[in-house]
């Protein structure tokens, strides 16, 4: 399940950082856990995961990485309007 912290998130692993960077309390589902933890953009520090640099740069819109290309949406965050590519 190891991907390289650039790689695409799904747009559930994408909503799973998010939340987690409203709510380091917030529960997310064991796979998405892991995922996150290996990829490098959370840490967990006792009940709480934290985004690392690499998860906050994640979710900066200027530096976000598209989606699944199968898809052809590109990751965005609300209320922003992105053509895909």
């Amino acid at each position: 399940m190891d991907r390289n912290f650039k790689a695409p998130l799904s747009p559930n692993e994408l909503a799973s950082l998010r939340g987690l960077g409203v709510d380091s309390k917030r529960e997310i589902s064991d796979s998405h856990r892991q995922l996150l933890l290996s990829m490098g953009l959370i840490v967990a520090n006792g009940d709480e995961l934290n985004l690392t640099a690499a998860g906050r740069h994640r979710l900066n819109p200027e530096e976000r990485a598209p989606t699944h290309s199968s898809t052809g949406f590109v990751e965005q965050a609300p209320g922003e309007n992105v053509e895909p590519r």
